[in-house]
């Protein structure tokens, strides 16, 4: 899969060394990522998909008994799309993450108001509404597969900038306005792979 070669073209070319994904399924970009360090979670691993490096926990679970001072360079968010789940895996993500991080996302594109169904991209897209709406120069997309509904991820680098919960209190944006303003959610944030190598590498330059 596209998704695990973009990942582990992140973590070489940002020095990166520990990644963790939230929501592994069957492994499909799981086995493609190439990390020193790799930590996966998933709910149903043990009784569905069981690939013996998973964590079978919920993500709610598995931050709970995360030692506060573990840290992640590049977190992968693949769980629960509904909306809110992802909200909370993000900020779960925000305490572990280190400093020049980042937070991949899937599910930030869904093509038509059929593609919000939970089985397929859910409503995951009004999290990154938001998410943009909030940090609009720390947030970016890329493309590997236009046209499909897999092909495209969200990708934020962690900012100095504190983000509030509430602000997120009411994420109503419906699919209408998405699509109405796909340019400021995703055409305008479709950035090449270098050049979100070197944004990353410009916003962390001491």
């Amino acid at each position: 899969m596209w998704r695990g070669e973009f990942i582990s073209d992140l973590i070489r070319d940002l020095n990166f060394e520990k990644y963790l994904e939230l929501g592994v399924a069957r492994g499909s970009c799981w086995n493609e990522v190439i990390s020193p360090e790799k930590v996966g979670v998933d709910l149903m691993n043990d009784s569905v998909w069981n690939i013996p490096e998973v964590i079978s926990k919920s993500t709610d679970d598995y931050f709970e008994s995360l030692d506060e001072n573990k840290k992640f360079d590049i977190v992968f968010i693949d769980a629960d799309h509904n909306k809110d789940s992802v909200k909370k895996d993000f900020f779960n993500s925000l305490k572990h993450l280190s400093e020049n991080g980042v937070v991949v996302f899937h599910d930030v594109y869904p093509l038509s108001e059929e593609n919000t169904q939970p089985q397929s991209c859910g409503t995951a897209y009004a999290f990154w509404v938001s998410l943009v709406d909030l940090v609009p120069e720390n947030t970016f997309v890329y493309m590997g597969e236009p046209g499909h509904i897999e092909g495209t991820v969200g990708v934020y680098f962690n900012s100095n900038k504190k983000i509030d919960w509430n602000f997120f209190s009411e994420m109503n944006h419906t699919y209408q306005h998405f699509y109405e303003n796909l340019d400021k959610y995703i055409i305008s944030k479709n950035s090449e792979y270098n050049h979100i190598v070197d944004q990353h590498k410009n916003l962390w330059v001491v």
